[in-house]
C-alpha cells in the first residue's frame, strides 16, 4: 500500500512539473525556439482544433425568428452587460445607463423590478444618493407590490410587510367610520380616510377609504367638486379595482350631462341666431319692398306728368 502511494505520489508531481513546463512554455514569447518538431506540430495541430471549435460555436449561435424570443435575448444581453459594468469594471454610471436603457425599451418585461432594484442599490452603496435610491424603491413597492423585490425594499424604507399594512390600515379605516356614522362627523372621517390612503397606499383599505371620501362629498357634504376630483384620483391611483370601476361610471354619468348641456346650450344659441338672421332678412326684405314700391311710384309719376306734357303739346290753339 505504501509502494502505492508513492508511486500515485510521484505520478502526481510528474503531472505537476509537465503543467508548470507548459505553462512556463506558453507564457514564454520565445517558447517556441525551444519546441522540437514534434511538439510543434503538436501545437499546430491544438491551435487548429481551437480555431475549428470557435468557429463551430459561433455558427451554432442561431438568431431567433420570433420577436418575443429576441426581446428576450435582448433583455438578457442589457442585464448581462449591466453586470459587467457593475462587478467587473466598478462602473457604476455605465451600469446605470444600461439598466436605464432596459427599462425604456421593454417597459414591459418581467425583469424590470430587478433593474429597478439594482439601480436602487447602486445609487445608495456606490453614489450615495439616498433621494433617487428610496425613489426608485418606492416605485417597486408601488408598481410591483408583490414581487420579492419590494419586500426587500419595503425592509430599506421601513415600511412594514403588507400583511401588518394591512391592519394598521384597517384599525384607521375603522376610526373613520365611527367618525362618519355613528358620531356623524364627516368632515372628520375624510380626514381619517385620506390617512389611510396616505400611508398604506398599497393596502387593500386604501382605495375603498378614497372611494369614501368620494362618497361622502357626492352625498353627505353636496360638494360636486370635490367629489369628482376624489373619484378622478381613485380612478388614477388604483384603476384596477372595483371602486375604479363604479369612479369611472360616475365621471362618465357627469360628462354625459355636461355634454347634453353644452348640446342644450349649442341648440338654444343656433335657434337664437336662426331668429336673429330671420328678423334681419325681413327687415332687409321690407325695406327693399318699400325702395320698389317708392320706385315704381316715382315711375308712375314721371309718366303721369309726361303724358300731361304731351297732351298739354297736342292740345289745338
Amino acid at each position: 500500500r505504501t509502494d502505492t502511494a508513492l508511486v500515485s505520489a510521484r505520478r502526481d508531481s510528474a503531472r505537476a512539473d509537465s503543467l508548470r513546463r507548459k505553462e512556463k512554455i506558453q507564457n514564454n514569447p520565445f517558447a517556441e525556439t525551444f519546441l522540437t518538431e514534434a511538439q510543434k506540430k503538436e501545437k499546430a495541430r491544438q491551435d487548429s482544433l481551437k480555431t475549428a471549435a470557435l468557429k463551430k460555436k459561433r455558427r451554432s449561435i442561431k438568431i431567433p425568428s420570433d420577436p418575443e424570443e429576441i426581446k428576450k435575448m435582448l433583455v438578457q444581453n442589457d442585464f448581462q452587460l449591466a453586470e459587467l459594468y457593475y462587478f467587473q469594471f466598478a462602473m457604476s454610471d455605465s451600469a446605470l445607463q444600461e439598466y436605464n436603457r432596459l427599462i425604456t425599451n421593454f417597459p414591459e418585461n418581467p425583469g424590470i423590478p430587478k433593474a429597478l432594484f439594482s439601480m436602487a442599490y447602486i445609487y445608495r452603496q456606490n453614489l450615495k444618493d439616498t433621494t433617487a435610491a428610496d425613489s426608485l424603491y418606492r416605485e417597486i413597492v408601488r408598481r410591483y407590490p408583490k414581487t420579492g423585490y419590494a419586500k426587500e425594499a419595503r425592509k430599506t424604507l421601513g415600511l412594514p410587510p403588507i400583511e401588518d399594512e394591512n391592519l394598521l390600515a384597517e384599525q384607521i379605516f375603522l376610526e373613520a367610520e365611527k367618525l362618519n356614522f355613528d358620531q356623524n362627523l364627516p368632515q372628520e372621517a375624510i380626514k381619517k380616510y385620506r390617512e389611510v390612503v396616505r400611508k398604506y397606499p398599497d393596502s387593500v383599505y386604501a382605495p375603498k377609504a378614497l372611494y369614501a371620501v368620494a362618497w361622502i362629498y357626492e352625498n353627505e357634504l353636496g360638494r360636486g367638486k370635490e367629489a369628482l376630483g376624489a373619484y378622478q384620483s381613485l380612478k388614477n391611483e388604483f384603476p384596477k379595482t372595483l371602486f375604479a370601476s363604479v369612479a369611472e361610471k360616475k365621471l362618465r354619468a357627469v360628462e354625459r350631462v355636461k355634454q347634453a348641456r353644452a348640446d342644450s346650450i349649442k341648440q338654444k344659441a343656433a335657434k337664437a341666431a336662426k331668429k336673429q338672421t330671420a328678423v334681419i332678412d325681413l327687415k332687409h326684405k321690407t325695406a327693399a319692398d318699400s325702395l320698389n314700391r317708392k320706385a315704381v311710384k316715382d315711375s308712375t309719376q314721371t309718366k303721369t306728368e309726361a303724358v300731361k306734357t304731351d297732351t298739354l303739346r297736342e292740345a289745338p290753339k
